[in-house]
């Protein structure tokens, strides 16, 4: 199942905490985010299996005019600085209020 919205915030926001002074000219990003799941459990046709994702794979192609290893940096820095990634890999509290009229 492909999830391709993550993708996209993770280099956009790594390269917009780049250092002032170190520009990459990027030609290219390509992304693609695919996850495995287990639609028993979404589906509420097992309590043995979790309703979420079981795995998620991040995969990039970045093609610019830089070293192969600026290039790798800059998506490890977006994986470093990405809100998106951190939610996904970290416990984050959800707080839910229902109004009902």
């Amino acid at each position: 199942m492909t999830i391709a919205p993550v993708s996209g915030q993770l280099v956009s926001r790594g390269a917009a905490s780049l250092p002032i002074g170190a520009p990459l000219d990027l030609t290219s990003v390509e992304s693609t985010v695919s996850g495995d799941i287990n639609l028993l459990g979404i589906l509420g046709l097992s309590d043995e299996v979790r309703d979420g994702y079981e795995r998620i794979q991040v995969s990039f192609n970045v093609r610019g005019y830089a070293p192969e290893e600026k290039l790798r940096a800059l998506v490890e820095q977006s994986r470093a600085r990405s809100a998106v990634f951190d939610i996904l890999t970290n416990s984050v509290p959800v707080d839910i209020d229902i109004t009902t009229v």
